[in-house]
């Protein structure tokens, strides 16, 4: 492999790696933050990425998910266990709070499974990310992470 086939797979390798966290973070503010235009990110970037990746982020929500699941069931939903945002929920607030977040992650899972997304798609839902929130859509390309930490940063503590 000469070395631009080498160059060119490592910004690949790079572009697949930030797409990821850009989605990851996306989801979190969708899933404890409730930010809506979050979760347009996170679908537009899931419908950008190829079919392997995509299938990773569908696996990657689904363990938040049951990992927040289990959280619950265990009984660990307290402030010293993670409480997220600037919320002084107690147990029963608590367990709701985590329970519909698990729900918001297996909610984009399911929207990014529905069908096996295209490129005009992909381009449909970045236009439509735009108009949502421009900065958001600002973040994709090139993409920076770092967006959704800024806006949220109480959810990245």
């Amino acid at each position: 492999m000469g070395l631009w086939s080498r160059i060119r797979q490592a910004l690949a390798s790079f572009g697949a790696k930030a797409l990821n966290e850009y989605f990851a973070n996306a989801s979190k503010c969708w899933a404890l933050g409730r930010d809506t235009a979050a979760y347009e990110a996170a679908l537009a970037a899931a419908k950008t990425a190829a079919g392997k990746q995509r299938c990773s982020m569908v696996g990657y929500v689904h363990a938040v998910a049951k990992d927040m699941e289990e959280m619950v069931s265990d009984g660990r939903t307290s402030a010293k266990n993670a409480q997220p945002l600037e919320t002084s929920a107690q147990s029963d607030e608590s367990v709701e709070f985590w329970v519909a977040a698990a729900a918001r992650y297996r909610q984009l899972a399911d929207a990014i499974i529905e069908r096996d997304w295209s490129v005009q798609d992909a381009l449909e839902a970045r236009r439509r990310l735009a108009e949502i929130d421009p900065a958001y859509m600002r973040a994709m390309c090139p993409v920076a992470p770092d967006v959704f930490v800024r806006r949220h940063p109480g959810l990245f503590k």
